[in-house]
């Protein structure tokens, strides 16, 4: 038994019913044409950036490490230079003289127990409710404590303006 064809067990349709399927196939098939156009020209442009990008930054590190002192041009002179109180500068360094200096350099072996912060007592202490009390009436804020689900509540009067 073969399997059933839509198109076959739909209805007979009309003149006008089957050239209006085919103008919907038209317009799907060109729509997924386009739409299939434009991921491509996406992809593209994705990769133009990402060459473009890696180009640049090519350029930008060589025009930073660049070694100007190489390519500048020679300073042009007269016979006789004209007298100035601001020393010549110094001539330029030759390429690759850079100098790496390995040298052992001595320590203080107390050094990380004289920086280090050490631990500092407490500068609270636990009082009772009681002493609480206390000496908030010695500096002139006299209090109350009410105790609502076992969550104690500071009371206390705000004077009012005569």
């Amino acid at each position: 038994m073969s399997e059933p064809n839509f198109i076959d067990t739909d209805p007979p349709l009309s003149e006008a019913g089957r050239q209006r399927r085919q103008s919907i196939l038209a317009l799907a098939l060109n729509e997924a044409h386009t739409r299939r156009r434009r991921r491509r020209l996406a992809r593209g442009a994705t990769a133009l950036a990402a060459v473009a990008s890696i180009a640049a930054a090519a350029v930008a590190a060589a025009t930073l490490f660049h070694d100007r002192a190489a390519h500048e041009p020679p300073m042009i002179t007269d016979r006789t230079p004209a007298p100035t109180a601001v020393p010549p500068p110094a001539p330029p360094a030759p390429p690759g003289g850079r100098e790496i200096t390995i040298a052992r350099i001595p320590t203080d072996p107390t050094l990380a127990r004289r920086l280090a912060v050490h631990p500092q007592p407490n500068g609270w202490r636990y009082i009772t409710d009681d002493e609480l009390l206390d000496a908030l009436g010695r500096a002139g804020k006299p209090a109350a404590l009410a105790y609502d689900n076992g969550q104690p509540n500071l009371l206390f009067r705000t004077p009012t303006a005569p």
